[in-house]
């Protein structure tokens, strides 16, 4: 059997299969030929194991082809079935939401109508405290501070103490009414033994009139004592409450509030001496504000006392806080040529805060009517204005409009609604949120 294989190898070596394969030069062209039989010839000289295996590779590609052509086109008919449905679903630039959504969403509608646009005076000014609503709290008699019962930022009460004082002239004038009042008390007692022996024939006029002038003058002195406390402070009601203590506490009072409001400055410390000249805290009322605003002497015939305004601050870009003209100065400064006009604004909030710079508008009459709604019903998206419409109760759809004039409340729409249409005037930055989400395919939940 080892005799036969040698021979065959030796057969094999003769037909040349064990020859080496000569080097291709540049000139040498490789060609593969397809008989009519359909079978695939290798190169010359290309080994047989590697034969076999490029020609399985080419049957699986070309049997793969028909199989990769149906699933791309099947990929693309789902694709655009999926967008056909999507529109379906969702058009564009619509919304909806269910009743929970929008309550929870707090959105408001309100009907396009006509109506006189606001013509409205532009100035520049600034938040300041309402001078009717503050204090300066100063002692009437020198002290020593002892205690500081609010500090900065503190609310405080009508009649709440704010700053103890401990003060030697006010101890020593308590001291005199005590004594007076002891005085009194004797005197008193005096004038009634010596009344009664007059009754009883014992005692003389001269006596009787001895012991009431030396009442009078106690009755004199004591009066004097007491305005001299009511002078450094002190009340009727505190000045009845004196009674003679051991513990030298007399010399000791609150500094109170005459108003409701907050501590916004403070320049008392402890153990600092202070008298009447020096202003230990200030108090002021922030539910209502100031703002001065600078009106040129050529505007001030277009201006009423009690005419509406409206204030803008950057804190609050988007808030118009309304107020009144409630007082124009009657000085002119002779390098700007402008004016104070003062403007009350209600400040619940306190978000005013004295010191804001501020942009004003002051309403001087009113326009033609037009088509309007109220500035908080336009968006701006990119470029563009918007608004949105309530087509039927949870249906929204986005509006593009052309705006007109612009008052303090309300703004022209000249074209994109129409009169009596139900626009969105509160909760519309939600809706805009949706209908972004609906641009991008997200989609909405129902």
């Amino acid at each position: 059997m080892n005799t036969d294989r040698h021979k065959h190898t030796a057969q094999m070596g003769r037909a040349g299969f064990n020859r080496p394969i000569p080097r291709p030069s540049e000139s040498t062209v490789w060609r593969t030929e397809v008989r009519p039989t359909g079978r695939l010839l290798r190169p010359p000289c290309l080994p047989a194991f590697l034969r076999g295996v490029v020609a399985f590779g080419v049957f699986l590609l070309l049997a793969a082809l028909p199989a990769l052509a149906a699933e791309d086109n099947h990929d693309d008919h789902a694709g655009e079935a999926h967008q056909e449905e999507g529109h379906d679903e969702h058009e564009e630039g619509v919304v909806e939401l269910s009743p929970a959504q929008v309550a929870a969403a707090g959105i408001q509608v309100e009907a396009v109508s006509r109506r006189p646009l606001a013509q409205t005076l532009a100035a520049t000014g600034q938040v300041g405290l309402d001078r009717y609503r503050e204090v300066h709290l100063s002692p009437r008699v020198e002290g020593k501070v002892v205690r500081l019962v609010k500090l900065l930022g503190d609310r405080v009460q009508v009649g709440e103490p704010v700053i103890y004082l401990d003060s030697l002239p006010l101890g020593q004038a308590v001291a005199t009414y005590l004594e007076l009042q002891a005085e009194r008390a004797l005197a008193t007692a005096e004038m009634a033994r010596v009344e009664a022996l007059r009754a009883e024939g014992i005692a003389a006029e001269k006596r009787q009139i001895e012991a009431q002038a030396a009442l009078a003058r106690v009755d004199a002195r004591l009066d004097t004592a007491e305005e001299q406390l009511h002078l450094y402070g002190m009340t009727q009601a505190q000045t009845d409450e004196l009674a003679p203590h051991h513990d030298h506490s007399h010399s000791i009072f609150a500094l109170t509030s005459p108003i409701a409001g907050e501590v916004i400055a403070l320049h008392a410390t402890l153990g600092e001496q202070v008298g009447p000249e020096t202003a230990t805290a200030q108090i002021a009322d922030l539910s209502s504000v100031w703002v001065e605003a600078a009106v040129y002497e050529k505007d001030l015939g277009s201006l009423t006392i009690g005419a509406e305004a409206w204030v803008t601050v950057a804190a609050y870009p988007e808030e118009r806080f309304q107020g009144r003209l409630d007082f124009i100065a009657r000085t002119v400064d002779e390098e700007t040529r402008t004016t104070r006009a003062r403007i009350v604004v209600a400040n619940p909030d306190e978000r005013l805060l004295p010191g804001m710079f501020a942009s004003v508008e002051i309403a001087i009459g009113e326009g033609e009517p037009v088509v309007a709604v109220p500035r908080t019903a336009v968006q701006r998206d990119g470029r563009e204005s918007i608004c949105f419409v309530e087509e039927r109760p949870g249906h929204f759809e986005r509006r593009e409009v052309v705006l007109g004039e612009a008052g303090p409340a309300y703004v022209e729409i000249r074209s994109g609604l129409a009169e009596g249409e139900r626009v969105v005037t509160r909760g519309g930055f939600i809706l805009k949120s949706e209908a972004g989400k609906e641009g991008m395919g997200e989609g909405h939940e129902h």
